[in-house]
């Protein structure tokens, strides 16, 4: 499993028309809209409970996502791997 596989760009789109069910799309934007676009539009379109609503959701997300990234991090960076090399792009990774 991957951490796409637990959030992904879908989810949160979704979430976002949750938190702002009145939310009106631009069409001049097309079909597919972004989370940024998205965000500008609930801005924009959101009554005050919704928009406190999103800011609920988006603080709660936002704190998950600070708790889980240094957790995974921390783990690959923990010698796992013992003598066995990790690829390039993954050591690259784990020191950014």
């Amino acid at each position: 499993m991957m951490i796409i596989d637990l959030i992904d760009e879908l989810d949160v789109i979704e979430a976002i028309h949750k938190q702002v069910p009145s939310l009106l799309l631009d069409e001049s934007l097309g079909k597919e809209q972004s989370i940024s676009q998205l965000l500008e539009l609930a801005k924009k379109q959101a009554d005050t409970e919704q928009w406190l609503q999103l800011n609920l959701w988006l603080t709660q997300i936002t704190q998950d996502l600070s708790i889980l990234l240094p957790e995974i991090k921390e783990a690959l960076c923990s010698g796992w791997q013992g003598d066995r090399e990790l690829t390039q792009a993954l050591t690259h990774n784990l020191s950014l």
